[in-house]
């Protein structure tokens, strides 16, 4: 670290502890005394500024960092939930492969009564369906991180409230859901919620002082 100077009159720099002025001899008075001082108060203010933003861009960087970490987790469960559907559904279209597609499923579902042919649709496209959902959240969430990159701010505000409604829209149709993956649940909310912090104080910090009449 570079040691704290004032300049002496005579142009060379006096570092505190100095009794007198290595290049020209002069006796260190308590005025450069006193701005010595105030370098070093200076010095140490900048040192202790510098350490918040960094807590603050660790913040930032944490919550941005678990956007990304969603989009992989959709991605994920989207395959798998797919894999398992799937055979689900394999196996439902294969217990009506005897039937004729003009022919009416006896059992309506969910209050729905389908022609057969309508019905193996249906089954056959339900996991398709979920995978994309999933791709679609997927790519969001891996747009919004790269985003998150250069406007910390709006990103991580948007993808606080992507997560949330996806989560709440499983709750409403199956509220077991709410405590599924609720470990991941709260951590991703305790980084969003701490990562907009975060970035609303860099905000502050970096906007220009409001002028005054």
């Amino acid at each position: 670290m570079a040691k704290t100077t004032v300049p002496c009159s005579c142009g060379e720099p006096i570092a505190r502890g100095d009794a007198f002025c290595q290049a020209c001899g002069k006796e260190v008075d308590a005025d450069t005394r006193a701005r010595l001082v105030e370098a070093l108060d200076r010095l140490a203010a900048q040192a202790a500024d510098d350490d918040r933003a960094m807590v603050l861009r660790t913040k930032v960087r944490k919550a941005a960092n678990m956007i990304a970490i969603l989009g992989v987790l959709f991605l994920v469960s989207g395959a798998i939930f797919y894999a398992i559907q799937k055979g689900q559904a394999d196996k439902a279209i294969a217990m009506l492969a005897g039937m004729p597609d003009d022919a009416t499923f006896p059992t309506p579902i969910d209050g729905v009564t389908y022609k057969v042919g309508a019905l193996r649709a249906k089954v056959a496209a339900e996991p398709v369906q979920l995978l994309v959902v999933n791709v679609v959240l997927a790519s969001l969430m891996g747009g919004l991180y790269l985003w998150a990159r250069k406007s910390p701010l709006p990103a991580i505000i948007t993808a606080f409230a992507l997560f949330f409604v996806v989560h709440f829209v499983n709750f409403l149709l199956d509220p077991a859901t709410i405590v599924q993956g609720i470990i991941i649940k709260v951590l991703a909310i305790a980084a969003f919620v701490a990562g907009i912090k975060a970035a609303l104080e860099v905000r502050a910090a970096s906007a220009p002082p409001a002028s005054t009449a």
